[in-house]
Order: structure tokens, then sequence, then C-alpha cells
């Protein structure tokens, strides 16, 4: 191959990867907009329903300033495509290296922190590397070399590596006991029937010397802020943004132990009777419930007529009934206000999935004999 042909190739190589990159950049801000208008609509389903997905991008760590990070992403993306169109790839370089240390930072919060990876943030993850790359490619590889870059890349691994809180905190807000018997609830600032039986298992707990312990959790997404919030004012003097996102850790944490002790359902109140080495579980909050837990904490009152069921047992999970006997059938009803859907038998609620979702509520297919379902 004589000298004319080899810079005829090199220059088709050039302008193919100069399209490349130009298309991958394009990719990445188009698709960093779209996350940022889906996390401010509050439709994070649109782009990802896994429940890791919107568990990410529900919490404070998707928005900075009181806007999505996703808008973010796409200025800085659009002014890169800019310089680079502009032949400023120097300029360009050093924006692209520095998303992709932010993203990188991100991602890491997530893992170690959030405990979820969300499908949408990797794949931008991706477009970031792929369009990072290709840049390098078009200039000197030497230029990866480059002081600014290095030292930028220093400066994220060197945030999230020493300045990451690594601190743990108990999931729980406990008021003092003075013998070994713990009662937990697991409780939503938007029900009803976990605020009416906080105050009953906070009379029991004062007449028995038990410990009560409340563990929010939310159950929905209008009552985010406000559980976290909840947590923040009982374990901080004066909350912070960092405070926040400590608390927020406690709600989820709280949210996957409900999960585990309802069989993969979020659904509130659920009381935890603890005495040595015995447990009893208890869901919902109606008269029954009320005076197995009595029972189970002031036993020589014997308001009960038998003991409750054990947590565990080769039926299931208990449902506060009394013995073996099977549980009544209950009645469903809709709240159209909070967008839950109660259980009377139970009095439980639980979050009505298809409203979020964007789809038709409940109520407008109950009565077609649809069967219904559960946030799992």
């Amino acid at each position: 191959m004589g000298r004319l042909e080899r810079r005829i190739y090199s220059g088709v190589i050039r302008i193919m990867r100069r399209k490349l990159t130009i298309t991958s950049i394009t990719v990445a801000t188009l698709a960093a907009l779209v996350m940022g208008i889906a996390d401010l609509a509050g439709r994070e389903d649109l782009l990802c329903s896994a429940s890791a997905c919107l568990k990410v991008h529900s919490s404070s760590f998707s928005t900075a300033f009181a806007l999505p990070v996703g808008f973010y992403a796409a200025a800085f993306l659009f002014l890169t495509l800019i310089l680079y169109i502009k032949d400023k790839e120097e300029v360009a370089l050093l924006l692209l290296y520095a998303l992709v240390g932010i993203e990188a930072y991100l991602t890491f919060i997530q893992v170690f922190f959030i405990h979820s990876l969300c499908i949408s943030c990797l794949i931008f993850f991706v477009l970031l590397i792929v369009s990072s790359v290709l840049a390098t490619l078009e200039r000197n590889p030497v230029f990866a070399g480059n002081p600014v870059f290095v030292g930028l890349l220093i400066f994220f691994v060197a945030h999230f590596v020493f300045f990451f809180p690594s601190i743990n905190l108990k999931p729980t807000l406990t008021e003092e006991s003075l013998y070994n018997t713990r009662v937990e609830i697991f409780a939503s600032p938007s029900c009803s029937h976990c605020e009416e039986a906080i105050k009953d298992l906070r009379e029991f707990c004062t007449r028995s010397h038990a410990q009560l312990v409340v563990r929010p959790v939310s159950i929905s997404r209008s009552d985010v802020k406000e559980s976290v919030q909840w947590v923040c004012r009982k374990l901080f003097r004066c909350p912070s943004h960092t405070a926040y996102k400590l608390a927020e850790k406690i709600v989820w944490e709280n949210q996957e132990e409900v999960r585990k002790l309802n069989g993969g359902t979020l659904a509130v109140p659920v009381i935890v009777v603890r005495s040595n080495s015995t447990r009893e579980l208890f869901r919902g909050w109606n008269e029954k419930v009320k005076e197995s837990v009595q029972t189970a904490l002031l036993p020589e009152q014997g308001i009960a007529s038998a003991q409750a069921s054990p947590a565990w047992s080769s039926g299931g999970l208990p449902t506060g009934q009394t013995g073996l006997t099977p549980p009544e059938q209950p009645n469903i009803f809709i709240n159209q206000e909070e967008g839950q859907v109660c259980v009377s038998g139970t009095r439980s609620c639980l979050p009505d999935w298809r409203r979020q979702a964007g789809l038709p509520a409940l109520s407008a297919v109950v009565g077609q004999g649809e069967n219904s379902h559960e946030r799992r």
C-alpha cells in the first residue's frame, strides 16, 4: 500500500470514527434528557419498571438543587457535542472524562449505598465510556495521560473513598425499655391504621415495660419524603442533606424487612413481638389483632381468648388470628385520595401500583372480576 493509499485509508477511518463519536454523544445526550423528563414527571416506570430502577430514581441522589440530575448531564453533553463539532476536542474530552467520573461515583452509590442497580443508568454509563474512548482515539491517545484528566479521576475516586459516609445506624426509632420484651411496628405516615396501632402499642408497652420500636416505611411515592423526615426528626438534632440521605437508607432497609416478613409484599402495619428467644408476628390492625398483641404483652389480664400463633408456621405467615383458626375473608376497598388499596378485615394498606404506573386504578377494574395485584 502506497503512501497516498495509506493517507486515504487513515482519512476514511478518522471520518468514520468522528461520526461514531458524534452519534454516541448525541444518543447519550438524548438518554440523559429523557431520564430527566421522566424523573421530573414522576414517571420513572416509563424507562424501567424494575423495582431497583424505581428505587434509584425515587431517591434523593436522582436530584440536585431540586432538578433531576439527567438535565445537568444532558446540558453538559450538549455542550460537549458543540465543542467537539467545532474541533475543540481537548475541552470536549475533559468534559467527557468529568462526566464519566461523576457517573462512576453515582454507580458506586447505587452498589454500596442504595443496594440497587438501575438498568437505564448503567446503559447511560456505557454510552459515556464509549463516547470517551472514541473521542480519545480521535485525538492522540497520549492525551489520556494528561495531568488534568488524571487529576479529575483522582478527585472523584478520593471523593467517594474518603468522604462517602461509612457509618451504620440502627434502622429503628426506639423508646427505652426496662424488660426484655421488644415490640417492632413497621408503619407508614400515610396509613391511618398505623397511627392508631402506634398509639395503642405505646400504651401497651408502657404498662408492660416493653420496648417500642417504630420502623418507618414508604408504601407510595407520595409519602417517601414524609417517611424520611420522620426518621430525621428522631435521629438528628439539625437535619441536613447528609442526614436526609442516611435516613433514606434506613427507610429502604425497613421496606426490605417488611417484604421479607410479608413474602414479598409491601403492606403495613406489620407488628413483631420479640421476647427472649420467641417471636410473634401480626399483620394489620383490628380488634382481634389488638387483643392478641395485648395478650402477648399482658398475659395476666387474659383479654384474648387464646395466644397468637407463632411467627413462622407450616401454614405460612400468621395474620393476627388466634390458634389455627383460618382467617376471615377480608373485604377490599379503595382509598382514592391516598391511592391505596385497603383490606377491611385486617385494616392493612397497600399501594395501588396501577395508579402509580399510569394504568387504570384498581377501583376501575375490581367490578370487572379482575384479580387484585400487589407490588412485589
